[in-house]
């Protein structure tokens, strides 16, 4: 049986079982040649090359290991240059030994060369260089025609005559980690008149840039050149735009000149202290078309308003200072927030998703005053993302919630993030603050991680249906505040799902009995109640 599925397999035609060997590691495709003669075709002419840093990840103390998998990396590409076979796509990895041994610089220098000769569109080199070294590139890799996409890391640019640039059908440039200097960068911008996606990051030496005359350019990211001074931005089909850097000049809006990006469409800007209220002011006056806006750590930001008929996402990120904000976005579909509990205001028709975390403690009832005002001011979304610390930071007190309608009415999907595990004594408490949040739920997630290992988490789920039609209820003083019945008056099935077995089954079970009048099924999910 087994051989049979083996063999429909290997009838398979060629592209498609090349297709296969793309999603699988590059030692498994090669270990794949002796399956069958069909496996091995297709294998010898595999256009995907990938030796990347876990090609070598349990080799790396072995330099004898090293050396023999270099010259396993030249066999396969010299054969390929033998048959004049394609390659799309060649990716590798040069560890830090390398650098030091001239064969296998050599060695390198002679698979890059082949790659070039074959005419490789996608090209990734990635350098493990040490404080002084960097593996310096091959002379023909910034002379090539077929090249469509060049990413370098930790590379060496010193050898290469920066008059002697031409990438004609260049579309994709990534600079990281390399030591260069103005004047090789405005060459190699100039050199391709293609290029539409462009990222320079952690460049030393890099002072100033001024990208003008590459009417193709849709996407630029500046990440972290400690000595970048000025950008001067001349491209009109600018759509994307990422900056991230620490500059620390009084008058920022001199930096960043971007007077004719007026097609911006996403705009990042991380930094501690070059964005300040006046510049983004001013930037966001000149660029009217701008859909997602992501402000990072921008420390100098305190009071800001952005309006503009276009903007579709907001996303604000540990911006220590800001105390204020004031959106006036009607087509806005996303909004996060990461950060103290501020003054907020929001103007929107209809906001899809928010997702806020409130950074600090809720020591006194202001605090929690303070966030039932900012979620009432969120819009309303249908899904609301909550990020609280702990369990009884999220725990709004009763007197309180008696006092005040429901924050957030028309949410359908509310998630609560706890950076550690509720007692489970208190879940009740807990599931009852967020039915009053959010009083006609169709879905709750309540997650916690377990420990300082942020991927192992642990959730509870909760499902909830309703009868129809829903009636106005009178003399209630549950719902008396809202627009419509709370959960507790047409509440019909709830199903918990805890797959960890973490819920206490008994006690929610008889939380929702005593407190939806119109309960038909309670349904629990899970490991032992």
């Amino acid at each position: 049986m087994e051989q049979e599925l083996d063999d429909r397999i290997s009838a398979l035609p060629e592209p498609i079982l090349q297709h296969i060997l793309s999603f699988i590691p590059f030692k498994q495709i090669a270990q794949s040649s002796i399956v069958s003669k069909t496996w091995n075709m297709a294998w010898t002419s595999f256009p995907f090359l990938k030796f990347d840093r876990e090609f070598f990840h349990d080799t790396e103390p072995k330099q004898q290991r090293i050396n023999e998998l270099y010259n396993f990396i030249e066999r396969i590409v010299l054969n390929r240059h033998r048959q004049e076979l394609y390659i799309q796509k060649f990716e590798l990895y040069i560890p830090l030994q390398t650098l030091h041994q001239q064969g296998l610089l050599a060695l390198v220098n002679s698979c890059i060369g082949y790659a070039i000769e074959l005419n490789v569109k996608e090209l990734n080199l990635y350098t493990e260089s040490g404080h002084f070294s960097h593996y310096s590139l091959h002379q023909n890799v910034l002379v090539s025609k077929s090249i469509t996409e060049l990413c370098l890391y930790g590379c060496n640019l010193k050898l290469i005559n920066s008059g002697d640039i031409n990438l004609p059908n260049l579309k994709k440039l990534v600079f990281d980690t390399i030591p260069v200097n103005d004047q090789i960068i405005q060459n190699l911008v100039d050199g391709c008149p293609v290029v539409e996606d462009v990222r320079f990051s952690s460049c030393d030496g890099l002072e100033s840039i001024k990208l003008s005359g590459i009417s193709k350019l849709m996407a630029l990211e500046l990440g972290f050149n400690r000595k970048l001074k000025t950008v001067v931005l001349q491209a009109s089909s600018l759509q994307s735009l990422k900056i991230k850097s620490s500059l620390k000049y009084p008058e920022p809006w001199r930096i960043f000149n971007m007077v004719t990006c007026k097609n911006l469409k996403k705009l990042l800007l991380y930094s501690t202290n070059a964005v300040t209220d006046r510049w983004l002011h001013k930037l966001l006056s000149e660029l009217l078309l701008v859909e997602e806006l992501c402000l990072l750590r921008c420390f100098m930001l305190e009071r800001i308003k952005i309006s503009g008929h276009c903007m579709k996402s907001l996303s604000f990120y540990s911006c220590q200072n800001l105390v204020e904000v004031d959106i006036d976005t009607p087509n806005l579909d996303n909004l996060s927030y990461n950060g103290q509990i501020i003054s907020f205001s929001l103007k929107a028709l209809k906001v899809l998703k928010v997702c806020l975390t409130f950074v600090g403690s809720f020591p006194e009832t202001a605090s929690h005053d303070k966030m039932i005002e900012f979620l009432r001011k969120s819009s309303d979304p249908k899904s609301l993302t909550l990020d609280i610390s702990t369990a009884e930071d999220a725990i709004i007190p009763k007197e309180l919630r008696q006092t005040l309608p429901s924050p957030s009415y028309n949410v359908k999907q509310l998630k609560l993030q706890l950076n550690e595990p509720p007692i489970m004594s208190g879940m009740n408490k807990l599931v009852d603050v967020l039915l009053w949040i959010s009083p006609h739920l169709d879905g709750l997630i309540i997650e916690w991680g377990l420990g300082p290992v942020t991927s192992c988490m642990d959730n509870i789920s909760f499902k909830f249906s309703y009868k129809k039609p829903i009636y106005k209820v009178e003399n209630t003083n549950c719902c008396k505040l809202l627009p419509f019945p709370c959960w507790r008056h047409c509440l019909k099935t709830v199903q918990i799902e805890s797959l960890r077995g973490s819920a206490d089954k008994k006690s929610l079970k008889k939380y929702f009995y005593e407190n939806a009048e119109n309960l038909k099924r309670f349904k629990y999910v899970g490991g032992p109640p």
